[in-house]
């Protein structure tokens, strides 16, 4: 396991997606690791 949280939800805003993490233990630091997806 990497990690935990509560809640993961997918948001969109316009043509824009964002991924929500809530409810994460509380911690002084934290590692996110993203990769861009291709243009469809």
């Amino acid at each position: 396991v990497l990690g935990s949280c509560e809640v993961f939800e997918e948001r969109q805003v316009g043509n824009e997606r964002f991924n929500i993490f809530s409810g994460c233990p509380s911690g002084q630091t934290a590692t996110i690791v993203l990769r861009g997806g291709a243009d469809q």
